[in-house]
């Protein structure tokens, strides 16, 4: 005891932090060896992690870039991104798809709201995510658009389906398609059902979202959703991408178009309240979109891979 009193500072911390790391004797224990206080004991391991005495090492099965991920939230002002290494194990979605998983494994709580959008990748993160068992009290899903007529697997309705199945969860269902067929049914749907399902969505904590560019192999076109006069009027105006089956432009401005009187989906207005809003999406071609639906503040967090973030950095 006499000893470590007559110690520096550093050297009792070094020591202190020998003991509990090398050892691994708890601080009661060390305290007595060295008589002085638990309480003295605990700064002393608080000041040798601030110190680089001791540094700490967590291994998750998700490799992440820690540099990008860092820059990319600072460049866009987000509450958080994740960027996932590549795997020479997994293909670039499934690298994509885990890290979306581990990071909502870990972000999803008791009495979160999440709404669920369709997409291929979010089909693939909702079958690697395993939440806690005691997180699973009073959490709710809500799909966020329509999508009886979608029949591949970016299918919303299916994917709320699968997520509240695999995990119990209470969900609230859009028995409707992407877009009315019409601009009467569209009319009749948002006098009728949009009340209810806007109080819904406005109870949303999170949000899990994707992204579609205008392009021949994006959902409208592959699943035939809109008629030929619609898309044409999306190219004249140019569209970019949708959200949600909104569609905006290179300023960040939601086109007054018939798609997007058509849809029904969470608006913008009712998105932007909503706390936690994730974007999972990754591919080069996708960069200008996410680009611009940043500078639209429509994202809080951000998830995808390194090509993507260093292009986004650029």
């Amino acid at each position: 005891m006499d000893k470590f009193q007559d110690q520096s500072r550093r050297s009792q911390i070094i020591t202190v932090a020998y003991l509990k790391y090398k050892k691994g004797l708890s601080q009661t224990k060390i305290a007595n060896k060295l008589g002085v206080s638990s309480m003295t004991i605990s700064r002393m391991i608080d000041q040798a992690i601030k110190d680089k005495v001791v540094t700490i090492q967590v291994h998750t099965p998700i490799h992440e870039n820690v540099e990008l991920s860092e820059a990319l939230a600072k460049k866009f002002s987000l509450s958080s991104a994740f960027v996932v290494r590549p795997s020479i194990y997994d293909e670039l979605d499934i690298s994509v798809a885990k890290a979306a998983a581990f990071y909502l494994d870990m972000n999803i709580g008791k009495g979160d709201v999440v709404g669920i959008s369709g997409g291929r990748t979010l089909k693939k993160v909702m079958g690697y995510m395993n939440l806690p068992a005691s997180n699973l009290h009073q959490i709710e899903l809500v799909q966020l658009h329509g999508g009886l007529n979608i029949t591949t697997d970016r299918n919303p309705t299916t994917a709320l389906s699968n997520f509240s199945n695999k995990f119990g969860l209470k969900g609230y269902f859009i028995q409707h398609p992407m877009y009315a067929s019409s601009l009467q049914d569209a009319e009749f749907v948002h006098q009728r059902y949009y009340p209810g399902y806007e109080g819904i969505w406005r109870k949303c904590t999170m949000v899990i979202s994707a992204i579609g560019i205008l392009n021949d192999h994006c959902l409208q076109w592959e699943e035939q959703l809109l008629d030929e006069e619609a898309k044409q009027e999306l190219v004249e105006a140019g569209a970019i991408a949708d959200i949600y089956g909104r569609w905006f432009n290179k300023d960040g401005e939601f086109i007054n178009c018939k798609a997007n009187k058509l849809a029904i989906s969470i608006t913008p207005e009712i998105l932007k309240t909503i706390p936690k809003r994730t974007l999972v999406t990754q591919g080069l071609e996708k960069v200008k979109a996410v680009s611009i639906l940043m500078k639209m503040k429509l994202i809080t967090d951000f998830i995808t891979d390194e090509l993507t973030a260093i292009s986004l950095l650029e």
